[in-house]
């Protein structure tokens, strides 16, 4: 099944910026959201619809009945639920809105509904300041395994807690290289290592092994895991905000991590990822004071054994709560 298309279009904009954050949260991997902001905008394209993966979704009932384009593509929100009319009622849980959406655009609803599990996909972690970011992208790796198979990419030239980095035979670079191979699984296979309960890919032998892949390759090779390679999820620690920002609107979430008593950064951060209309879904994430006493005991331990304490893991399940 092939990637499909929402644009989004409510009069009420505030409830359309909280309604679309929350489509972003639990956005399903084989769907993309696009919001649109101007009322003409929206009916012009639907007028000039090229492809049948693409669905349009407004409260704009005026519009919606003077439409005379294909019907099984537009989805109203009123103030009644009619499945049969892709009908929407503006009254229900957005969790209950989400799934009729779903409904309509015949996606999984598998992907999005497991009890208490995140929504599977790619999940991207990016902190201004350093080892914080290192804490809590590994810690959340180890709790993205408690419901299903996690790859775990860090693209720091010199990654935390990668124990036996040393001992490896192919680098992440030879794997980005190989982005569009056919072999692409295999390769995978031979480089990755047991991490805990995750599984991760090897570091870069040199940073220079990043500047040959552009945001098109990154999309390209993340897509390949999730959608070929099986894995529920994929996690990846950027290094820089230029690696962060243009794949802001791929992930599922971006968890932007500072640490307690800095100024907070995200608005520089939202000011960037604006300028390249990649805004994606922020997730803030606080560290809590003593978290640099973490450093040390996860460096003394085994990833498996990272969660044992529940302070940690808490903490991890605190962030998910917060973004739902």
């Amino acid at each position: 099944m092939g990637e499909k298309k929402l644009y989004l279009y409510l009069n009420d904009t505030e409830y359309g910026k909280r309604f679309q954050r929350y489509l972003n949260i639990n956005r399903h991997p084989k769907l993309r959201i696009e919001m649109v902001t101007e009322r003409d905008d929206f009916w012009r394209g639907r007028e000039h619809k090229v492809s049948e993966n693409e669905y349009w979704l407004t409260d704009d009932i005026k519009g919606a009945t003077d439409d005379r384009n294909d019907p099984t593509s537009l989805i109203v929100i009123d103030d009644h639920t009619d499945e049969n009319r892709n009908r929407v009622s503006c009254r229900t849980k957005a969790k209950n809105m989400l799934i009729m959406i779903l409904s309509i655009m015949a996606l999984d609803l598998e992907a999005t509904v497991e009890a208490g599990a995140p929504m599977r996909g790619i999940y991207g972690v990016y902190s201004p300041w350093g080892e914080e970011g290192s804490v809590f992208s590994a810690l959340l790796s180890q709790r993205l395994s408690d419901y299903g198979k996690c790859l775990f990419i860090n693209l720091q030239e010199f990654p935390l807690f990668y124990k036996d980095d040393t001992t490896e035979d192919c680098s992440l670079g030879e794997i980005l290289f190989r982005i569009d191979s056919p072999g692409l699984e295999s390769i995978v296979e031979r480089s990755k290592k047991k991490y805990g309960a995750a599984e991760r890919l090897p570091a870069v032998s040199h940073y220079r092994d990043l500047w040959d892949i552009n945001a098109d390759d990154m999309e390209r090779f993340l897509n390949r895991l999730t959608d070929e390679l099986g894995y529920k999820y994929v996690l990846v620690h950027f290094n820089d905000v230029r690696e962060a920002v243009p794949m802001a609107d791929l992930m599922n979430g971006v968890f932007f991590v500072n640490r307690s008593g800095k100024t907070d950064p995200s608005v520089r951060w939202k000011k960037y990822a604006a300028t390249e209309k990649k805004e994606g879904q922020i997730i803030p994430v606080i560290m809590p004071r003593g978290w640099a006493d973490w450093i040390n005991e996860l460096e003394k331990s085994e990833p498996e054994c990272w969660l044992n304490d529940t302070e940690k893991k808490e903490f991890i399940d605190s962030i998910w709560n917060q973004g739902s």
